[in-house]
């Protein structure tokens, strides 16, 4: 084999290898974890719990919604932020504050429910 040849050679494969390397990194980025953010505001006696379409990855801010129009139960009728467990034992976020992204808040369909806090 020729020089030239070899040459040839040698290019082609580390085009081969570049290609696999840029098509294997897309295929990771297409497999990271996305998550979806929903809102529960299922005891308020008024309003409807904000939506949120767009898909987080892990470590990402989100400015939460602010929850307009929610009215609470008797008692406690003043929104006040959310929390990522129904119990308020989960992580605190004001309304229109910033929540990270964090995979264990999450269920096992990747959706992160920020349940509505009341105050009086």
């Amino acid at each position: 084999m020729g020089k030239t040849k070899l040459r040839i050679v040698i290019v082609a494969l580390l085009v081969a290898v570049a290609l696999i390397t840029v098509g294997c990194e897309k295929a990771t980025e297409s497999k990271a974890e996305r998550f979806t953010i929903t809102y529960s505001a299922t005891d308020a006696t008024a309003g409807t719990a904000p939506t949120d379409d767009t898909k987080y990855a892990v470590g990402e801010e989100v400015t939460a919604k602010a929850g307009t129009g929610l009215t609470g139960p008797s008692g406690t009728p003043t929104f006040t932020g959310w929390n990522t467990k129904a119990d308020g034992t989960g992580k605190e976020v004001s309304a229109s504050g910033t929540y990270t992204v964090v995979a264990s808040d999450a269920d096992s369909a990747n959706v992160i429910t920020l349940y509505a806090r009341w105050g009086s």
